[in-house]
């Protein structure tokens, strides 16, 4: 494999990785293992690929990097964990109003509703891709978690197409 064709294939999986790894931050409350991997290496090198082209995401590998020694004690890293949990909860199921809906459609129906239009074109493309969210009907088709493990899963395709050197795959 020559130097670009594996400069090509480490930004392929960084992107399907780091696409997975949103989609667990925005599809739950964070745990212990979400941390640690969210503040591990793989999370780093997968953010370092892309911070040469972004400040704004070396600066985000920054925070982590800053994140993980900070959490190095048990203790600390517990209290961190409740602390996002409530703030998750807090962002996306508060009450009497969340703070941020989690899907696409409150955005751009004008109507606010989670089910319309919107909600429906996100499911034909998904459709289009074969995909069928594995919590349908139950959660919207557009909530931001579901968009981010439809878009590694493309994102894997597009490695995996690179892998057997499928060109017209790989594009499409």
């Amino acid at each position: 494999m020559t130097e670009e064709m594996d400069s090509c294939r480490k930004i392929l999986s960084a992107r399907a990785y780091l696409y997975l790894l949103f989609h667990k931050l925005y599809g739950g409350e964070p745990t212990e293992e979400l941390m640690e991997v969210l503040g591990g290496s793989d999370t780093s090198e997968a953010l370092g690929i892309f911070s040469q082209e972004d400040e704004t995401i070396e600066k985000c590998q920054g925070f982590l990097e800053r994140l993980c020694r900070d959490l190095a004690d048990d203790e600390r890293r517990q209290r961190f964990i409740g602390l996002c949990g409530d703030e998750y909860v807090a962002l996306f199921y508060g009450f009497p109003k969340a703070l941020v809906v989690p899907s696409e459609s409150f955005y751009r129906a004008g109507d606010h509703s989670l089910l319309s239009e919107v909600t429906l074109a996100v499911r034909d493309f998904y459709r289009r891709f074969n995909v069928l969210p594995a919590r349908y009907p139950r959660t919207p088709d557009d909530h931001i978690a579901l968009e981010m493990a439809f878009m590694s899963c493309l994102a894997r395709d597009a490695m995996e197409a690179f892998d057997k050197r499928d060109w017209r795959e790989l594009v499409t």
